[in-house]
């Protein structure tokens, strides 16, 4: 039998293993996703003093927030170094977001899960902003759990200004979100609470709505792109929700079941009961899930952005089972540790994931088929003469042995190129080919180039005219109807024009016979 500060060393020794071995995980593999290019571009542009903007072009698609996290942790402005500072920048605010949901929730076991899952962990190797998102959730959740004891502290109230307000920053989704979590804590703590805190909230949610109006001012929209409506029907957004949630859920099975099993002796069930102060706590942490997958499901539907997947409901999910072990499971002595589940977690949780992409990884690591991606960069660079207008469709595959790192247009072509690409559904209005050509035309008159590398047959470059996106589907079954993404006669122009793999200039194309049956006065859309 351990004693206490034993079991309290081995907890925290477990803890620092399953962010290790899935910071190192992160570092090794690359862990970068489009979005993560931006984040770290958008950091090294404010470390060399251009402020929130992509090679010198404000840009607010991204919130100004996490990237600027990134710039001030990471130690230079050289690139591969902050692509490794960025998995040390998620070490520290996971680090962060541990203490502040243990303090809130004072339950050992519930607080590690929150962290040491496949979800939370998967999210948490890749450069994203939803590990600052976190970290504030949880500075949130700790103030409101501590100003319910100390009405009056300054520090628990500094906290929550501090944590709605880089929240604000963090992403788009924590402005509403706040609103759910401020009736959410006025249901589980009271009134007096909701009056108490209406002031933090209120300022946070002016420092949103100012942010948004530099971005409207700045780029005419207030988060930087515009947001179309959502092209899937009611019942089909309903069934690929509950899908989601129902693959989320299953993802969190095996590290639960492997939990209680290690500390079965330790545990004990039984349903907490308010007024008692952790049992609030998960009570709130529990409600604050469904808030987060009730906020998901309606901007999404709202609006056309990610699908549903552990970005916009995988938080949601887990906080949502933490709030159940948090009500339900309690440990028998209130002085124990489990330490046997957290360090089966720790060592579960990391491997998988990414679901069986680590062990992969660590199998070509072991066989000497691997590339470290910060030193590889020129992998993710076209080489070839300089260019000054590239008219783009898709990216060449990255390499083999970095299959969990994409790349991005801007960074492939270099930070000075102008780069035209088919607008599509869902993400814009469907352009004509009319539209697209003639904006071919207005650049050709520099180093303008047609590139269809990425496609070296025309198989491939038809899986990219045919591409289609689900429209509608009964909920409970049938047959599911889908519209193409491109506009016919654009289809039509771009197949005409096709060469496998060629890299032509755009006066060559635009001297096509399909090219010049384009009338030059039709407007962009």
């Amino acid at each position: 039998m351990m004693n206490a500060l034993t079991e309290r060393t081995g907890y925290y020794t477990a803890l620092a293993l399953g962010l290790g071995l899935a910071t190192g995980f992160a570092i090794v593999f690359g862990y970068l996703s489009p979005d993560s290019w931006y984040y770290i571009l958008i950091a090294q542009g404010l470390r060399e003093g251009h402020g929130c903007a992509l090679y010198g072009h404000y840009l607010s698609a991204y919130p100004c927030g996490y990237p600027a996290l990134l710039a001030l942790t990471a130690p230079t402005s050289d690139l591969p170094v902050m692509m490794v500072s960025s998995k040390i920048t998620n070490l520290l605010l996971m680090g962060l977001s541990l203490t502040c949901v243990a303090a809130a929730l004072r339950h050992r076991l519930a607080a590690a899960f929150v962290v040491l899952n496949p979800i939370t962990l998967h999210l948490f190797m890749y450069t994203w902003s939803e590990n600052l998102l976190l970290l504030c959730v949880c500075a949130t959740f700790l103030a409101l759990t501590r100003l319910t004891e100390d009405p009056t502290s300054r520090k628990w109230m500094a906290l929550l200004v501090v944590g709605l307000i880089v929240g604000c920053f963090a992403r788009y989704f924590f402005g509403p979100f706040a609103f759910i979590l401020f009736l959410v804590a006025g249901a589980v703590y009271g009134r007096r609470l909701a009056i108490r805190v209406l002031p933090a909230f209120a300022v946070a949610g002016l420092v949103y709505l100012a942010y948004q109006h530099v971005n409207t001012a700045l780029t005419g929209y207030p988060t930087g792109m515009p947001r179309l409506p959502a092209p899937e029907s009611p019942t089909l957004l309903v069934r690929m929700f509950l899908g989601a949630v129902a693959e989320l859920g299953w993802t969190l099975v095996i590290p639960l079941l492997l939990a209680i099993g290690l500390s079965w002796r330790q545990i004990r069930f039984e349903r907490t009961v308010p007024p008692d102060a952790p049992a609030r706590a998960a009570v709130f942490l529990l409600l604050a899930g469904a808030g987060f997958l009730l906020l998901g499901f309606v901007l999404r539907a709202s609006t056309y952005y990610d699908s549903y997947d552990e970005r916009t409901l995988g938080f949601g999910v887990v906080f949502v089972v933490a709030g159940l072990i948090a009500r339900f499971v309690h440990l028998r002595r209130p002085q124990s540790w489990p330490v046997l589940a957290v360090l089966g977690l720790a060592l579960f949780s990391p491997l998988y994931a990414d679901e069986d992409s680590i062990p992969q990884g660590l199998a070509q690591l072991r066989d000497g088929h691997y590339r470290f991606a910060p030193a590889t960069l020129s992998a993710f660079q076209r080489q070839g003469p300089p260019v000054d207008t590239v008219v783009s469709f898709a990216l060449p595959a990255t390499p083999a042995d970095l299959w969990n790192v994409d790349h991005i247009r801007q960074f492939y072509y270099g930070g000075t190129t102008r780069l035209i690409s088919p607008d599509l559904a869902p993400d814009a209005v469907p352009e004509t080919a009319g539209a697209f050509v003639n904006r071919v035309r207005q650049a050709a008159s520099g180093r303008c180039f047609v590139d269809f590398a990425a496609f070296p047959d025309r198989d491939r470059f038809d899986l990219y005219l045919n591409v289609t996106i689900p429209t509608d589907q009964p909920l409970f079954g049938g047959p599911l109807k889908a519209k193409p993404r491109m506009d016919p006669a654009l289809k039509t122009y771009l197949s005409g024009i096709f060469q496998p793999g060629a890299f032509l200039p755009c006066a060559e194309v635009l001297a096509l016979p399909q090219s010049q049956a384009i009338s030059e006065a039709v407007p962009h859309n």
